[in-house]
């Protein structure tokens, strides 16, 4: 549930990402913001949660990133 819950949240972020390109943004900026945003998501506490996870939650969380 987690893991699906981070996922849908970060695919909206990558929206917000790709509105932000067809306004102009530079690439380089959209590199900083994927990072600490959709990234940072992913790997903060994943050590913790990643071994109670299922193995259809971890493709798609590999499937995502």
């Amino acid at each position: 549930m987690y893991v699906q819950n981070v996922i849908t949240t970060c695919a909206q972020m990558i929206y917000s990402l790709r509105v932000l390109r067809t306004h102009g943004l530079c690439d380089n900026a959209l590199q900083v913001i994927h990072r600490a945003d959709v990234v940072t998501k992913f790997m903060y506490g994943s050590s913790a949660w990643w071994d109670f996870t299922s193995a259809i939650a971890r493709e798609e969380v590999k499937a995502f990133i």
